[in-house]
């Protein structure tokens, strides 16, 4: 690098902030000490944040620890960020680390859950109490995304039903039928879900919501007119299907319970 000399030491330079980037994305714990030690103070926050976002990213937990040794300084929010950046790239062993330097770590679980990383997920719920309401946020993401993987570990760890049946409806508006036929396996259920699969014209999901057999005719009525009303013909014809299969076996069972008075009368 142009900002060191020949013995490896940090010169004066012009762009303070791409020289700790460049040293945090490589991980050189040696260098970030030296920045921090040369360059100390309010004046350099801003510059030291995005180096310690940086190492978050692309380092490891000996580049992380050096941004919180004096004189560096990283406040409870910024290990918060750089936590939440961690999470999302499922980087646990410095995820780990932050977990213990983050006010709101809990919240790290729903960007894990966004972004489907199935260890850093387990290894922030055995590390922090999580709030009801983040669990079902984290869930409820989860299943936007399709990350079957995350939904399984919550619901494992205690998913409410209301959590389960919010889920639903996220995976469903969004297609992704698989997570549908789990969410429906472990007693999910969302009668809306139905229409907005419709509307958003989720054929596969529509059929497996239908399969479920948990919709009376007014909820099918109501997703018919959604297909209809945004032309997705494939799905109002399912529908069609659907009322006139349930209208022949409400039939034989009206028939069948009428035989059944019949032969008590006699």
């Amino acid at each position: 690098m142009e900002n060191i000399n020949s013995s490896g030491k940090i010169k004066n330079y012009q762009d303070e902030r791409e020289y700790l980037k460049n040293a945090a994305e490589t991980g050189n714990a040696s260098l970030i000490r030296q920045f921090l030690e040369k360059y100390p103070g309010e004046q350099f926050e801003d510059t030291i944040k995005v180096g310690f976002y940086a190492a978050c990213i692309y380092s490891n937990e000996e580049a992380i620890a050096q941004f919180f040794k004096p004189p560096g300084y990283i406040s409870p929010e910024t290990a918060e960020t750089g936590l939440h950046y961690a999470a999302s790239r499922g980087k646990n062993e410095i995820v780990a680390y932050l977990l213990e330097k983050s006010t709101n770590p809990e919240m790290a679980l729903t960007t894990a859950a966004i972004y489907g990383h199935k260890e850093t997920t387990e290894l922030i719920l055995d590390s922090v109490d999580v709030s009801q309401d983040t669990y079902g946020l984290a869930l409820y993401h989860a299943a936007a995304q399709g990350n079957r993987n995350v939904c399984e570990i919550l619901v494992e760890r205690g998913a409410t039903l209301d959590q389960k049946d919010f889920a639903l409806f996220a995976a469903s508006n969004y297609g992704k039928n698989d997570v549908v036929e789990y969410l429906l396996e472990k007693r999910g259920r969302c009668r809306p879900a139905l229409k907005y699969a419709a509307q958003e014209g989720h054929t596969d999901v529509c059929q497996t919501l239908l399969n479920s057999g948990d919709y009376d005719l007014a909820s099918v009525k109501e997703a018919f007119e959604f297909a209809k009303n945004t032309n997705n013909d494939d799905i109002g014809q399912m529908i069609k299907e659907y009322v006139e299969a349930q209208k022949t076996r409400l039939g034989a069972e009206k028939d069948k319970l009428l035989s059944r008075d019949k032969d008590l009368d006699r």
